[in-house]
């Protein structure tokens, strides 16, 4: 009953947390003058940031598969997997909205942009290959990919470090208030929560599936 109760409350926060957020976001100011962009700020940004944080779960998962052998830490794994490319792909597309505001803009030519349709083609992959891949050989496989994939995150996350016209909020001019990024995390909180909820779903479901064979 206890887990039931843990995985109800996961499911519910990020309605709560993150509508809770952009509700009571105040008006758009400096750099998020567009009300768009400040809006999707709490959606975008932690949907990017939970995607990371997905990715490192299946590293870690990944790794207790290659040197543990752990049946239970391929299903979190190839569960995380799927989750976090859902993730990955919606703050893409979020990204991609936001960008409409600036005319100017050209999203191919943004290294962000480029280094995250990677990450998502990567997680995309790992997932086709978990599907595809003999099912006695398929989490070594899918773990040993992974390794090498995890590299798509470092390589997302400082592309805003680039001559990029992507926002960083540790560029000069650029930077938000103390109230705005206490709301970013708070939104963060509840998509990461959606994340581990979902992937906790995926993952019963992938052990009652394979109970059967």
């Amino acid at each position: 009953m206890g887990r039931v109760w843990l995985f109800r409350s996961l499911a519910l926060l990020p309605g709560l947390l993150v509508g809770g957020v952009i509700a009571v976001s105040p008006d758009p100011s400096g750099p998020w003058v567009f009300p768009l962009g400040q809006r999707l700020l709490y959606v975008h940004v932690p949907l990017a940031w939970a995607s990371y944080v997905g990715f490192f779960g299946v590293l870690v998962a990944a790794l207790r598969v290659l040197f543990r052998g752990s049946r239970r830490a391929g299903q979190w794994m190839r569960a995380l997997v799927e989750s976090t490319a859902v993730f990955a792909a919606c703050a893409l597309g979020t990204g991609l909205a936001w960008s409409y505001e600036f005319a100017l803009f050209d999203p191919l030519m943004d290294p962000k942009v480029v280094s995250t349709v990677v990450l998502v083609g990567v997680l995309v992959g790992l997932w086709v290959l978990s599907r595809a891949a003999v099912a006695s050989r398929r989490d070594e496989v899918v773990a040993s990919v992974s390794l090498v994939g995890f590299l798509s995150v470092p390589a997302s996350y400082f592309a805003s470090r680039l001559a990029t016209p992507h926002p960083d909020f540790l560029r000069p001019g650029e930077g938000i208030d103390a109230f705005m990024l206490g709301l970013v995390l708070v939104s963060m909180v509840g998509f990461v929560s959606l994340l581990i909820a979902l992937s906790w779903l995926r993952r019963r479901q992938l052990a009652l599936e394979e109970e059967r064979v």
